[in-house]
């Protein structure tokens, strides 16, 4: 600041008693000109020279964000982790800007005025579902919540891409509670939960226990809810609560909204709508279909001989049309393997990892 500015400051009424000392500290590094890339502004784009400097450890116990001046009189907490090895994942600045691109709204995105009345043995089952899953999502949301206070300002992405796993979370718990009650039957019987899950020790045995079993054990039932669901609606909110699996083409509706990821080599961009029919106007009309050669002949005079090799085209096409209806019938998906949810030997290893789980949570009990 210029000196004759803090002078008028000093002018002021009780300015003598300003202190303005922070003004002659010395600032983080400013200066820089970030750009947005092809995907926006990310945190990618903004990890960049001393801002981007990720410490293998740290004393910083305040709220004071990497590449910012640090303060003597900051308040500490002493509750972070100082290691960038219990904390720092390289793939968090990409999870976070993935996870807030898919929102979508339980509120809106569900065309719940379309449910249709079940019969109410189906009805009654969906809801016990529902009062299962409602439990168990309000725990995930519980469990990684409990480490957000740990994470550094120096790794601060990390405590983001937690904050977007936790929205997730409180979603699927909020749309669950609403099918349970769209119907008219509501909530039934509560099970014990995951509760077991909020008694991890550390980051590690949360998010083995969590994401790894947890999760996969909830994504089958996920899978098979969309296969055994009875109504559009709950396939349709089956497949959003799936937002964190890759969704077909086929499952898509009308006026979706689409995003996707593309995993490559390089870096990897984020699709749009507007970026994908860019494209599709760009590329260059698909050649005509081969009985135009035959139409053309048709228009010419008879009487020319020009016009008698024109049968050629007409068969080499009337030969090339089964094989072109055969891959036009072929769905591409038909080469893929099967869902995993179909494979009993996955079913099985599932149910010996929960079963495992089971067992070890209730050793730790009796030694407590």
């Amino acid at each position: 600041m210029r000196p004759e500015l803090i002078e008028e400051l000093k002018k002021e009424t009780a300015g003598e008693d300003l202190d303005l000392s922070w003004l002659e500290k010395p600032a983080a590094q400013h200066g820089l000109r970030v750009a947005p890339g092809k995907r926006g502004l990310t945190l990618e784009d903004i990890a960049t020279e001393s801002y981007g400097d990720i410490p293998t450890s740290t004393g910083n116990q305040t709220g004071r964000m990497r590449g910012a001046a640090p303060r003597p009189d900051a308040q500490s907490t002493q509750q972070m982790w100082g290691s960038k090895s219990a904390t720092w994942s390289e793939s968090a600045m990409l999870l976070y800007e993935e996870a807030v691109q898919r929102q979508w709204s339980s509120a809106t995105d569900i065309p719940w005025e379309q449910m249709p009345e079940l019969d109410d043995d189906i009805e009654m089952a969906m809801s016990q579902l529902c009062t299962f899953l409602t439990q168990v999502e309000f725990i995930a949301g519980d469990v990684p919540g409990q480490y957000a206070p740990n994470v550094s300002a120096e790794y601060f992405e990390v405590g983001l891409f937690l904050a977007s796993q936790i929205m997730d979370e409180a979603r699927h718990l909020d749309v669950f509670r609403k099918r349970a009650l769209a119907n008219g039957i509501g909530l039934l019987s509560a099970g014990p939960g995951a509760i077991g899950l909020l008694t991890a020790q550390d980051f590690t045995e949360m998010a083995s226990t969590l994401h790894l079993v947890g999760e996969g054990f909830v994504q089958s039932m996920f899978r098979m809810g969309e296969l055994f669901a009875q109504s559009e609606v709950d396939k349709r909110g089956i497949q959003l609560y799936m937002g964190d699996t890759p969704i077909r083409v086929s499952q898509l509706n009308p006026g979706d909204k689409v995003s996707a990821t593309i995993i490559t080599a390089g870096k990897p961009e984020i699709l749009t709508v507007k970026a994908v029919d860019a494209t599709l106007a760009a590329e260059p009309a698909p050649a005509a279909a081969a009985p135009e050669p035959e139409a053309a002949a048709a228009e010419m005079p008879a009487a020319e001989p020009a016009a008698e090799p024109a049968p050629e085209p007409q068969a080499a096409a009337s030969e090339a049309t089964p094989d072109t209806a055969k891959a036009e019938s072929t769905s591409p998906y038909e080469d893929l393997p099967k869902p995993y949810f179909k494979n009993p030997f996955f079913m099985l290893l599932v149910f010996i990892i929960i079963i495992a789980l089971i067992w070890v949570l209730m050793r730790r009990r009796v030694k407590k």
